[in-house]
Parts: C-alpha cells; sequence; structure tokens
C-alpha cells in the first residue's frame, strides 16, 4: 500500500461543502504549502510561493445553492490539511472548518467527506473502489 500511495497510484475523491459560490464549474489549485511556523508544535499550513511542499488539488463542482456550493476535489498529493488551506486559496474556505475557515458560532461540523478511494491492487484486474456514504450532517444540504 506504502509504494502505491508513493507512486501516486491510489486515488482519493472527497466531497466538501464551502461557503460562497464557486466562481468556475471546474479547475485545479496548484499551490506549493509550508507550515505556517518553524515551530515544531504548529501544524497549521499556509499557501507559500516558495514552500518546497508541492500541492495539487482538482475541482469540480457538483452544486451550488444559495451561499453555498458543494465540490468534488481529488488531490494527487497528500499534503497535511491540503484540501482545507486550497479550498480557502480559492477563496471559499469549507464549512466548519474551525482553523482555516470564518467563525463557526453555530458549532457546525467540517463538511468534508472522504467519498472514496480507488487501490488498483493487481495489474491485470480492476481497481478496487470503495465509497463511502455521505455523513448525516451534510445530507439534504442541496436539492
Amino acid at each position: 500500500m506504502h509504494e502505491l500511495f508513493t507512486a501516486g497510484a491510489i486515488k482519493k475523491t472527497y466531497l466538501a461543502v464551502v461557503h460562497g459560490r464557486v466562481k468556475n464549474d471546474s479547475g485545479s489549485i496548484d499551490i506549493p504549502l509550508s507550515k505556517q511556523s518553524k515551530d515544531t508544535s504548529n501544524w497549521r499550513m499556509k499557501p507559500d510561493s516558495n514552500g518546497t511542499m508541492t500541492a495539487l488539488t482538482d475541482y469540480q463542482v457538483v452544486s451550488r445553492e444559495d451561499d453555498r456550493t458543494m465540490l468534488k476535489l481529488t488531490p494527487h498529493t497528500g499534503r497535511t490539511h491540503q484540501l482545507r488551506v486550497h479550498c480557502l486559496a480559492l477563496g471559499n474556505p469549507i464549512v466548519g472548518d474551525v482553523i482555516y475557515g470564518p467563525a463557526n458560532p453555530n458549532k457546525l461540523p467540517l463538511h468534508l467527506h472522504a467519498h472514496s478511494i480507488e487501490i488498483p491492487f493487481y495489474d491485470k484486474k480492476p481497481s478496487i473502489t470503495v465509497t463511502a456514504p455521505l455523513p448525516d450532517h451534510m445530507v439534504g444540504l442541496f436539492n
């Protein structure tokens, strides 16, 4: 499994509800990341054009409603908080994100869901895909 992750052969898909209406129907966020502080206890990340940790995420709008958008996110790298920081950099932080998002007075849970994973275990057989249903707090948000 480690070799498959390292080679980028495993495909992961996430669903996220973000604040605002994402302008483009799809796109890529190619923004390197770095730690916000050199303090080893600080694990917060930030966009950093000079950063050494490359990070690439593709996104596609699944649905838009009022002041929120549901996105399908496909990370091509696996950096700490990559999807959360990339959505923030897009101008649309994830709903319920108490670290990278706006104030959360209603204490909404993080609206980020690991939707599916595709693992090519064998060369001559189809990949194994596992899909998880949306959590209750994300069900019914969009018609």
